[in-house]
């Protein structure tokens, strides 16, 4: 059992590392590079869709946000991933945390806090991102619709799973050459898992490829391979529900969203663990 002296002990370090590392982050030029940079790839994917819209008078999308937000979303997540996994993992290069461990702070008070402060600096970012929407909204005559609050919370729960994802490589790779390859390689290898079943599925389409072609062979692989990763992508988790919320299945909106929640708890759950087992040397 846990006393309430204990907890209030752990909570108030949690809240200290949390102040501590989020303000470094919001006073960092690299956020705010980073959401230039989103928000301007955005901005031009949005007005690219709304001129293919009037020279074709079709709509390709219901919410034209979607993929200017979705992207936006996956370029400032990663960015902060990225930052918490360096974060913990200089921690642990530097020999800081073998002090901190030895006074109030202990390994959930340490993961806990570093997470908390990186998802922070996200939900700022989603203040900007709800400002940027309703000036482009404005700007382009668009009609303002309340799923784009859906489709920033889906950003939100995706940006969580990926940090949670980059403290976990921390702690499993140690160093941060490791956690960083680590991050990397996981990420491209589920990003690319997709993109190549998309591709390789559509040759075999465009070639009319009999049941003899290795090609079969190659997309039934890669389908197999991405319907696994689909299950632990917050890529696809994320385009998912917010495909979801503009068509309106709300089911398949709040499963994929609490996939991505229930996956966030499983890596923070396994990087305290971990943590624990390896220690800080």
């Amino acid at each position: 059992m846990i006393d309430s002296h204990e907890s209030s002990y752990r909570w108030h370090s949690i809240q200290v590392i949390q102040e501590r590392s989020s303000q470094s982050r919001l006073w960092g030029m690299g956020v705010f590079a980073t959401m230039a940079i989103a928000f301007l790839i955005s901005s031009i994917l949005l007005v690219n869709s709304i001129r293919y819209t009037e020279l074709n008078l079709v709509m390709i999308e219901d919410q034209p946000l979607l993929i200017p937000i979705f992207v936006a979303g996956i370029l400032v997540a990663l960015y902060l991933a990225m930052l918490a996994a360096i974060s913990v993992s200089r921690e642990l290069d530097k020999g800081t945390l073998e002090t901190l461990l030895y006074g109030p702070v202990d390994e959930i008070s340490f993961i806990l806090g570093t997470f908390l402060a990186h998802v922070k600096v996200f939900f700022y970012t989603l203040v900007v991102a709800l400002i940027w929407s309703n000036f482009c909204v404005w700007i382009l005559n668009l009609s303002f619709k309340l799923d784009v609050l859906g489709l920033l919370l889906v950003s939100f729960m995706m940006a969580t799973e990926l940090i949670a994802f980059g403290v976990f490589s921390a702690i499993w790779g140690g160093k941060a050459r490791n956690a960083l390859i680590y991050f990397i390689l996981i990420i491209v290898f589920i990003g690319g898992v997709q993109v190549a079943d998309l591709v390789i599925s559509g040759l075999v389409q465009i070639n009319t490829a009999t049941i003899s072609d290795p090609m079969i062979l190659v997309r039934n692989i890669l389908a197999k391979a991405a319907g696994f990763t689909s299950w632990i992508s917050p890529f696809t988790q994320a385009q998912r529900a917010m495909q979801a919320m503009v068509g309106h299945v709300y089911g398949d909106f709040f499963r994929n969203l609490g996939l991505m929640l229930m996956e966030c708890g499983v890596l923070i759950a396994g990087a305290i663990l971990l943590f624990k087992k390896k220690g800080v040397r």
